[in-house]
């Protein structure tokens, strides 16, 4: 799905094949040539797969479909920068706005992910749209479908429905390597990535991608260091810990986001603990939180967003909200089974 290359001063780059806004355009709103007559209609990804199945049941067979298991991201705090997604899939964001990478989007979106200097969300289609610097194609807009997506340091990860991971962007490191998986979560950090297998483990790959056997239930790649979740809800942390970022913490806990230099995780009564540089607990409750690169952000049980940290550009500001998950409409009835008869649409 993408392009390899070598800058003039050695670094590697992928970079998505196509992707020039003619291409976007024409992908978004053009079909394939059809036979004239015929009426196109633009489907969910979950209605065409079902109908798939129903209409042709050895199809699928051979792609085993991957449900993921990491945390639907509402908010997301990157490096001088936070977004948030609101109820009905907007996203906003504030802070500092270099290269456009804080401007507000429409959506609507099912996730947001806020990088070091782009921001990606993800469609209910499945494609994803980025906005913000891009000199290595790190927010490139992409078909899909995918079912999360990462942003990282000038790169971008995503998960696809069969549980393989795509990357682009700057791939100096090998942190934006496609892996086939299959994985069932994925995290972007700053020189390498990190992903969820389905019995637990947790395989990275780019500077300092140590692999962990687990079992865990969700994993964060921070700057150079990463953190997961223990099946008990302790937290496990290796790489860098100059600043005490990295260190193993007994839990419970229920979520955890490795930023910068500092590492903070959810309780189950909604507390927030955190640890390293400039790492305060804050009591909530909350229902997510976020580390970015030097500030947090956590989201209460009324979608208000409360931050604190370094907030030179404003993004550790307190924001009303309200914010939360932006759930599509329930999937219509495709087979309807009677009396004495049934119909499918």
């Amino acid at each position: 799905m993408s392009a390899k290359g070598t800058w003039r001063d050695g670094r590697r780059f992928r970079l998505p094949e196509g992707k020039d806004e003619g291409s976007r355009a024409s992908l978004r709103s053009s079909p394939p040539d059809a036979p004239s007559g015929r009426r196109w209609v633009a489907l969910p990804v979950g209605l065409a797969l079902v109908l798939l199945a129903l209409l042709a049941p050895g199809r699928l067979a051979a792609t085993q479909l991957v449900t993921p298991t990491g945390p639907t991201e509402i908010v997301s705090a990157g490096t001088d920068h936070t977004c948030a997604l609101t109820p009905s899939g907007a996203v906003d964001c504030w802070g500092s706005n270099s290269a456009g990478k804080a401007e507000d989007q429409p959506g609507p979106y099912t996730q947001v992910s806020a990088g070091s200097a782009h921001t990606c969300a993800l469609l209910p289609s499945g494609a994803v749209d980025c906005w913000g610097y891009n000199s290595n194609g790190q927010a490139a807009d992409q078909p899909g479908p995918y079912t999360q997506v990462s942003a990282g340091h000038l790169y971008t990860c995503a998960l696809t429905p069969s549980g393989a991971v795509d990357c682009w962007g700057v791939n100096d490191y090998g942190q934006a390597e496609d892996q086939s998986g299959p994985f069932t979560q994925v995290s972007a950090g700053d020189v390498h990535t990190c992903a969820l297998t389905a019995t637990g483990a947790v395989d990275c790959w780019g500077s300092g991608g140590t692999t962990q056997a687990g079992p865990f239930t969700q994993v964060s790649a921070g700057a150079s260091y990463t953190c997961a979740l223990t099946a008990t809800g302790a937290v496990d942390c290796w790489g860098l810990n100059h600043y005490g970022q990295a260190v193993d913490q007994p839990g419970p806990y229920t979520k955890v986001s490795a930023g910068g230099t500092h590492t903070c995780a959810l309780t189950p009564s909604g507390a927030v603990d955190c640890w390293g540089s400039g790492g305060t607990t804050q009591a909530g409750p909350f229902t997510q939180v976020s580390a970015g690169s030097d500030h947090t952000c956590a989201l209460t049980p009324a979608g208000a967003l409360d931050c604190w940290g370094l907030s030179g550009a404003g993004q550790a500001a307190d924001q009303p909200g309200p914010y939360g998950p932006n759930r599509p409409p329930a999937m219509p009835e495709v087979l309807s089974a009677g009396g004495h008869h049934t119909c499918g649409l």
